[in-house]
């Protein structure tokens, strides 16, 4: 009845999976299929959707799942008979071409069971791991930690266990310890997934990124040791691809050894920091400033600071390390101030992108676009933003709308408040490195209380066509939340 609807013969592989009783989901999500009836959650709804949402495709796709806004599909390329058909992905709010994701549903249902087998292998190991932890074999104690009840984390040379999960499917698993003969993390499982709505590899590098988080927080070195429960011993292959990605060669694969060095260059790839500003970070310590790859990447882990935030102090303040760790006090005045003053900058960068990252994310025909982004780079003392659709520019005090095109660049120059005496001239200034009417300087509520503003803006956009741009927050609001981010990074300093 399903294939007399569809007006389509299925692949004898999909036969075969709906007809067995064994396995109904695929890398944690199900596959569709009967009953024959109209409802998304059956083949023949599902299918019934893409074609009236796409109907300038061929009706040679069966849907098998949907994930927000896109459908998995079987291409029946002979729509007489198949032992198989390969897997494409139909975006069903564009018109983009359908996009090949697997050659073959057996192959692609065939390695989700096998990686359902390695979770479950790897979760068995970690129930061992709890049953031998205990007063009689304190080597293997394991510590249990629960957020909601726990008062204390657990300590470094106890054995600790993480799940990362998407929708209720693990996409990281480990269990580890410090050891002090390494001066290093001991790694007793190591197990990294794709979740089929997310980035092809987002599993693997939000586990290690958890790894290398939990091995600066044990104060030793980021060296890692594998035992011979991970991989034989040696380093995991979805590792060493990791690894090759951010071309890094790990020396000791064979082994099971990842040194320092090699873990402070993938951690830093991972927290999104540029080879630029590692070098920067770099060669400021060698200078003797406190600073260094893994402790900037670990607050970026922990969301305390943005990458391009980090980046802009970097390239614009002389004295990176007193604000991104938290140096400054408060009783050192002059310092605190100006520390402050220059994070608010930052802040006003993160402050735009969340705007832009909003307006674009809402239409008037589509409630919410799912792959709305908007990335941020930084040049000198410029941050340039790039969004993939259009939005007008927001917060700019000129009378026409400025609408900026989809992948059209928005420069923008963020200016500390420690320079709002000086206003006009500094406005100016940086100005004169833009000149274009893509561009903008940015600066907090109270430069609307200057008298001149009027003047100035006008003038600006007159003469170098570039804008001013108003955060919608005052001073001492963005001082408040960068107080807060530098009190938090001087205690992860401690």
């Amino acid at each position: 009845m399903l294939e007399l609807l569809l007006g389509l013969s299925l692949p004898d592989s999909y036969k075969t999976f709906l007809l067995g009783s064994e396995h109904t989901t695929v890398n944690g999500l199900p596959i569709l299929g009967l009953p024959v009836d109209l409802s998304p959650s059956s083949a023949l709804g599902a299918t019934e959707l893409v074609r009236s949402s796409r109907s300038d495709l061929e009706t040679k796709y069966v849907a098998i799942r949907l994930l927000d806004c896109r459908a998995l599909c079987l291409e029946i390329s002979d729509p007489r008979s198949s032992s198989d058909a390969p897997l494409v992905e139909i975006n069903l709010r564009d018109g983009t071409p359908p996009e090949y994701v697997h050659p073959s549903f057996k192959q692609y249902v065939e390695e989700g069971v096998q990686k359902n087998q390695e979770i479950l292998l790897a979760v068995n190991r970690l129930e061992n791991l709890q049953k031998l932890s205990g007063e009689k074999n304190p080597a293997c104690n394991m510590s249990r930690f629960d957020h909601k009840i726990a008062d204390r984390f657990p300590e470094a040379k106890q054995r600790r266990e993480y799940r990362c999960c998407v929708h209720d499917h693990i996409v990281g698993l480990t269990a580890l310890q410090f050891d002090k003969n390494i001066n290093g993390l001991i790694i007793d499982v190591f197990l990294a997934t794709d979740h089929p709505g997310y980035q092809e590899g987002h599993g693997v590098q939000a586990l290690v990124t958890l790894i290398l988080s939990d091995a600066y927080k044990c104060g030793g070195s980021m060296a890692l040791q594998f035992t011979g429960n991970v991989n034989a011993g040696r380093i995991p292959d979805d590792l060493v691809y990791l690894g090759k990605m951010f071309g890094i060669a790990f020396k000791h694969t064979e082994e099971g050894h990842i040194d320092h060095d090699e873990s402070v260059a993938l951690y830093g790839h991972l927290t999104g920091l540029s080879t630029e500003t590692q070098e920067i970070i770099k060669r400021l310590h060698k200078c003797g400033q406190n600073i260094s790859i893994e402790g900037i990447s670990f607050l970026i882990a922990s969301d305390i600071w943005k990458n391009h935030e980090v980046e802009w102090v970097l390239k614009n303040f002389s004295r990176p390390e007193d604000l991104l760790l938290g140096m400054d006090k408060p009783e050192n005045r002059l310092k605190y101030c100006e520390s402050i003053s220059f994070g608010c900058a930052a802040l006003g960068i993160s402050k735009l992108q969340q705007k832009i990252a909003a307006d674009i994310s809402v239409d008037k025909d589509n409630p919410v676009i799912e792959d709305a982004a908007c990335t941020v780079s930084i040049k000198n003392n410029i941050a340039t933003f790039h969004a993939n659709y259009l939005y007008a520019l927001p917060w700019i005090n000129v009378a026409e709308r400025l609408l900026m095109d989809p992948n059209e660049t928005l420069h923008v120059a963020p200016l500390p408040v420690k320079y709002r005496h000086t206003f006009g001239e500094v406005v100016k200034n940086y100005a004169s490195l833009m000149n274009d009417q893509r561009s903008a300087v940015l600066t907090t509520k109270e430069a609307e209380e200057d008298p001149q503003f009027d003047k100035i803006s006008e003038e600006l956009h007159k003469n170098t066509r570039a804008s001013l741009m108003i955060l919608p927050f005052r001073f001492d609001e963005l001082e408040q939340e960068v107080a807060s981010k530098m009190m938090r990074a001087g205690r992860v300093r401690q």
